[in-house]
């Protein structure tokens, strides 16, 4: 019944948002943002902590919640598309070219995946993972709003970015799969 009730929200607030036409089946994206809203909040609280469960912050697009995370994995999905993006010419971007210090805070935070991953296991806490991932969200989200990933004269500088970005969307992917939430390519 609460997956059905957060289905129906997530369908109303779609079409609020006038969203209809850009989704191909706007009831399975229900379903998926219906999903990713509740294991997110389930699996945010930390073990030993009690909580209470509320439907319409769950599926809030701003905030610490699972939509917005999808949505954030979506709008990086969206650019790779527009870039017609390769996975393999990662091996040859040129990453000396990122010398912006929101930059190198990404790489950073995508290189403590392996470790956050393995302190949420270890500890039974999946809470860390989930914290990771909406810190990440929050960075990517700044960085993309402050730099012109795909508008530069500089070809190397855009395909380095594009890698950057990749990088990010992977750890999405991956953290998505392990916490049992639907990633969307578009939403």
């Amino acid at each position: 019944d609460l997956l059905v009730q957060l289905r129906e929200m997530a369908m109303q607030e779609m079409q609020e948002r006038g969203r209809e036409s850009d989704i191909d089946d706007l009831e399975a994206v229900a379903n998926a943002i219906a999903l990713g809203a509740l294991n997110y909040f389930l699996l945010s609280v930390s073990p030993g902590k009690d909580m209470v469960f509320d439907p319409s912050a769950s599926l809030s697009f701003n905030g610490n919640t699972g939509p917005y995370l999808q949505y954030v994995g979506a709008r990086i999905s969206s650019m790779m598309r527009k870039a017609s993006f390769d996975p393999a010419r990662i091996a040859n971007a040129d990453y000396s070219r990122l010398t912006q210090d929101s930059e190198w805070e990404l790489i950073s935070a995508v290189g403590r995946f392996p470790e956050v991953v393995e302190k949420s296991a270890i500890g039974y806490s999946p809470a860390e993972l989930t914290n990771y991932l909406y810190d990440l969200g929050k960075d990517f989200s700044r960085y993309y709003h402050d730099t012109p990933v795909l508008q530069s004269e500089d070809a190397q500088l855009v395909e380095a970015r594009l890698a950057l970005c990749w990088f990010v969307l992977s750890v999405f992917k991956q953290g998505f799969a392990l916490l049992g939430i639907p990633f969307l390519e578009r939403m």
